[in-house]
């Protein structure tokens, strides 16, 4: 389904012993922070088809979907909705505390019936429940997607799933609600949930090992993962908050950085061909994808030979074609690379301390309050 090309990479992934990281990321009896990677078989066929029934619900009473999240609760959502041929309309809100957008948002669907789908694991986030406020007045319809704790969830988000790891789990619902197969993605994801299992012949532990090696042995600091559909620019945005998140602790981890291609060879082109070479580039390609363009594939083989040429090491992930069924194996895919990548860099890819200063700081600027 997904293969990872290492040729050009300039490493070699065998004498990188993964067998107590795999043990540990396999073995949920050991620790709970690694439930997420239960969750293809722990979310039941009868919970999907109840996301089905309610997304049915919204479509025929509704005008308007707001999906009101921000950051892993926001990403794939957004990927998933511009990816595929979606045949209803969803709103972003909730990102940041930037009103204009929520503002512009209520204008554009004045008098309009409004449903919205407010989700935070922890029931607390800031961005999330301000924008909610916000909007309550004009809209018919409020869906919590919230952790078990809570007692108000419409949609729950398991216990010992940290947020940029239920992104998966929790897109369901909006994506249903925009014609998605979200059937074939959960079962994408236990597909993938199989094939992964084993630490041989493991794509997403070889993806993880490269990137090791890169970043411990060649002393590489920055990876930036380029794909080439505008389409997919939301998913470099779950990649980077997924890696970044999950690696930035105790002075290590690579600098994530995603750009869209040939968009960003307009920008980045030149420092990528001939600038510091602090960095590698993951390159992700679909065969296959909806729409064939010779000028889409001939700037993929052109970017792959010119970079190589210019010394940098180069990761290239393909995937064959990206259907809802292929949607699910690659977001499980990349949480599993994630997790052993982390963990062979001897950090917990679970928690975020760091993230906790800037709330902090914000809450002491509004006097204590928020």
């Amino acid at each position: 389904m997904i293969k990872v090309d290492l040729t050009r990479a300039g490493v070699d992934v065998k004498g990188v012993d993964i067998s107590e990281a795999h043990k540990r990321l396999r073995d949920i009896s050991v620790e709970n922070w690694n439930v997420w990677i239960e969750t293809p078989h722990r979310i039941t066929d009868e919970e999907i088809e109840r996301t089905v029934k309610t997304a049915k619900e919204i479509r025929d009473n509704f005008d308007v979907l707001f999906v009101i999240g921000t950051g892993g609760n926001f990403a794939c959502v957004y990927t998933g909705y511009h990816w595929f041929d979606s045949d209803f309309p969803i709103e972003f809100l909730g990102t940041s505390f930037d009103p204009m957008v929520t503002d512009r948002a209520l204008r554009k669907w004045k008098g309009k019936r409004i449903c919205v789908n407010a989700i935070s694991k922890s029931g607390v986030t800031l961005e999330t429940y301000s924008a909610l406020d916000a909007v309550k007045p004009f809209v018919g319809r409020i869906i919590h997607t919230k952790g078990e704790k809570w007692k108000d969830r419409d949609f729950t988000i398991l216990e010992g799933v940290g947020g940029r790891f239920s992104a998966r789990d929790l897109m369901y619902l909006p994506l249903a609600v925009a014609g998605v197969d979200v059937r074939a993605m959960h079962e994408g994801a236990r597909t993938a949930y199989k094939v992964l299992a084993s630490p041989y012949d493991n794509e997403a532990y070889k993806y993880a090992v490269a990137r090791y090696k890169l970043h411990t042995k060649g002393k590489k600091t920055v990876e930036i993962f380029a794909s080439f559909f505008e389409g997919l620019e939301g998913f470099g945005w779950w990649w980077q908050q997924l890696f970044g998140e999950s690696e930035g602790k105790e002075g290590k981890g690579l600098m994530p950085v995603p750009l869209v291609y040939s968009r960003a060879l307009h920008s980045m082109g030149q420092y990528v061909q001939q600038g510091n070479q602090i960095f590698f580039e993951t390159l992700f390609n679909v065969a296959k994808p909806p729409i064939e363009s010779k000028l889409n594939a001939a700037v993929f083989e052109g970017t792959v030979k010119a970079h190589a040429g210019a010394g940098v090491p180069l990761i290239v992930i393909s995937v064959d074609r990206l259907d809802a069924y292929g949607f699910g194996y690659l977001l499980y895919f990349f949480e599993v690379a994630c997790a052993m990548s982390a963990l062979l860099l001897g950090v917990n890819p679970f928690n975020q301390p760091g993230v906790e200063f800037y709330k902090k700081e914000m809450h002491a600027a509004l006097g204590g309050k928020g």
